[in-house]
């Protein structure tokens, strides 16, 4: 180089110093976008390195991610420390990390992780990050580092089984999660790769007896280290890696998993055993042995974790058939994946089972109270029979207390919807209104709903809002008592008059139906056919956003948004029959998804709104099989199930079939 050109780079490299100690934000960024395109030319020099690695740790954020993205042009022991300190303290997924990340090279992945590992605390929620940081170093790094961290974990696994206590366990936990990291990672499509397979084995055999035996898993052990094992046993569970187990190992590993669902244990903990249950026949069977024990958020999550398997769809619904399993503790969306399965055996099955009504030992009492039905109910004599009888366990109008299920959220169910919820609350339970018996370690036996559950506790709500705080390390078992917090029993307070009273209090007539310019109710009688056609046109609308578009060429029902929006129609049978129903309807893209119910005398039909394409494209939907009653009686549409979307669909018609019938000129 020139003198006179080393003057000028000098002079540029004395400018870009002075320009980054600037207090300007935006001066500084744009100084160091800058610098890494010099740096792409020629190699920083010291001076520059040096107020990159400041600016690597300074604030504000936006200075500090810029600098820590040229890091990796940096052989320094500094911006070495820099980057393991950002890829293990900063958030995950934040700006930060993802920076430190791209500054990862096969130069400086090695001293990076061994920066990092030297500054791990084994027991602490820093291992997700350490994984994260192993799998970038196996990436950046190649061989020579997988070889280098293989060691590095053989070397940890065998230290765990020197010493004992709570600290050993979490420390080996670590360990077990680093080890399934490192196996994801060299493993192929296949299985491990040839040169790899021998060094896998042996990783998998030191986790597993650095694991400790299910007497050993005592109460002590922290989340942490259970979340660490559990996150092992997922990456050699169910992939290529379950070859590498031997009887014993699999063993170990459903024990492990077993202890992980005591109720000692944090949600966190139980949901991860849960998962890895799913994962295959047997374990699924552990799981339906446990059904009883798990709370309503774990049989969600249960039930959620088989729909993601259809080789496990036969398991879930012989799960129903036995009785283990209510088809009301699978949700509409749930429900409906099984309906619309792609295997016709499965889904014939499915339709079978799910869309059966429903029947107890009380759907005879049922049937004699069905006179209070044709019975005009008073709603202020009604207001009376709830605060004497309901209140103690629900909220309405401002009375009660908020035990059970929201009463106002019943408006869209049927009369005879709400009467079998009154006199028999067990025939339809959702798993978030069972009631839970809990065990304590002193002896103690407590009931009630379970309200909530927090890592540490669980908190069961009974009759006027009493409630009963329990420490998990307190609990010796929580069990479902398969019963509703709900009695049975109400009638023998009850008079045919008192119910109707009730009926009118609590269900849909609370809520005064929508007038609608061309919406008029009809009654829907069966023509020639015997085909029913309920035109939008002719229902009862009901509820907050839900209207009748007159106007629009398709003269449908539409803006349903509301909880409470719903549409009902009366219609009127010679004789009892059973229907096929088909929905004519409308739903964009980005509001599909949402559950929803049609409810009849005699049973429900679940569903989910998949999209048409359009709100101007309509399509007709068989959505299942209907029971009707002769007489007259009333239909009613509304939302069920988790909210996915703004809106539920644009309603046109309802059609009811005779079941079996052909019908082309709708299909």
């Amino acid at each position: 180089m020139s003198a006179r050109r080393r003057i000028e780079a000098e002079a540029e490299l004395t400018t870009a110093v002075r320009l980054l100690t600037l207090p300007h934000q935006e001066a500084v960024r744009a100084t160091l976008r800058l610098v890494g395109r010099w740096s792409d030319v020629e190699p920083l020099s010291d001076r520059l390195a040096n107020e990159i690695v400041r600016l690597a740790q300074a604030e504000p954020l936006a200075v500090r991610v810029e600098a820590l993205g040229l890091l990796g042009r940096i052989e320094q022991p500094a911006a070495v420390e820099r980057l393991a300190h950002s890829l293990i303290h900063a958030g995950m997924g934040s700006a930060e990390q993802y920076a430190a990340m791209a500054s990862l090279t096969s130069r400086n992945a090695p001293h990076v992780w061994a920066k990092a590992l030297a500054n791990w605390r084994l027991d602490s929620a820093e291992s997700e990050r350490m994984e994260l940081l192993l799998s970038a170093c196996v990436e950046r790094g190649g061989e020579p580092i997988e070889e280098e961290i293989f060691g590095e974990l053989v070397d940890g696994l065998r230290r765990c089984g020197e010493g004992s206590g709570p600290g050993k366990l979490a420390e080996s936990a670590g360990w077990c999660r680093l080890a399934g990291a490192w196996l994801s990672e060299v493993s192929g499509p296949g299985e491990p790769r040839s040169e790899r397979a021998n060094q896998a084995a042996e990783l998998v055999g030191l986790a597993f007896a650095a694991i400790p035996t299910a007497a050993e898993l005592g109460e002590e052990i922290s989340n942490e280290a259970w979340r660490n094992w559990l996150e092992f046993f997922r990456r050699v569970q169910g992939s290529e890696l379950t070859g590498l187990l031997t009887a014993a190992q699999q063993q170990r590993l459903r024990d492990a998993v077993q202890a992980a669902l005591e109720p000692s244990r944090s949600p966190t903990v139980q949901s991860g055993a849960v998962r890895l249950l799913a994962a295959d026949r047997a374990g699924l069977q552990v799981a339906w042995e446990r059904w009883n024990a798990l709370t309503p958020a774990l049989r969600h999550e249960l039930v959620e974790a088989v729909l993601l398997r259809k080789e496990l769809y036969g398991e879930l619904l012989g799960a129903i058939e036995s009785g283990l399993l209510r088809t009301s503790e699978l949700d509409a969306g749930q429900r409906g994946r099984l309906l619309a399965e792609d295997d016709p055996a499965i889904r014939e099955r499915a339709v079978g089972i799910l869309q059966q009504v429903a029947h107890s030992d009380r759907s005879a009492l049922v049937r004699e109270w069905e006179a209070a039905l044709q019975l005009n109910g008073d709603f202020e004599r009604g207001r009376v029979v709830f605060r004497q009888h309901c209140a103690a366990c629900h909220l309405l109008d401002g009375v009660g207390y908020e035990v059970g299920p929201d009463l106002a959220a019943l408006t869209n169910r049927t009369p005879s919807a709400v009467l079998v919820a009154v006199l028999d609350p067990n025939r339809d339970l959702e798993s978030r209104y069972l009631s839970y018996s809990a065990l304590t370690r002193e002896g103690l036996t407590l009931t009630g709903l379970l309200a909530e559950e927090t890592a540490t506790s669980v908190r069961l709500k009974e009759r006027e809002g009493k409630e009963h705080v329990i420490l998990r390390s307190e609990l010796e078992q929580l069990q479902a008592t398969r019963k509703s917090v709900m009695p049975e029993g109400l009638e023998q307070e009850l008079q045919h008059r008192d119910l109707a009273d009730l009926i009118a209090y609590i269900g849909p007539g609370r809520l005064p139906r929508r007038a609608f310019e061309g919406n008029q109710p009809l009654l829907a009688r069966p023509d020639e056919d015997g085909v029913i056609t309920c035109s939008a046109s002719a229902a009862e609308v009901y509820g907050e956003t839900i209207v009748y578009e007159s106007n629009s060429p398709f003269r449908n029902l539409g803006f349903w948004s509301g909880e409470r929006d719903h549409a009902v129609w009366s219609v009127e049978l010679p004789k009892a029959g059973r229907y096929d129903l088909y929905l004519d309807y409308a739903c964009n893209p980005d509001t599909a998804g949402n559950g929803f119910v049609v409810a009849g005398p005699s049973g429900e039909l679940a569903g989910v709104v998949e999209s048409t394409g359009a709100w101007t494209e309509y399509r007709w939907k068989k959505v299942g099989e209907l029971q009707l009653q002769p007489g007259r009686q009333r239909l009613t549409i509304g939302f069920s199930g988790p909210r996915r979307g703004s809106a539920l669909m644009d309603l046109r018609t309802v059609v009811l079939v005779p079941a079996g019938t052909v019908w082309p000129a709708k299909q």
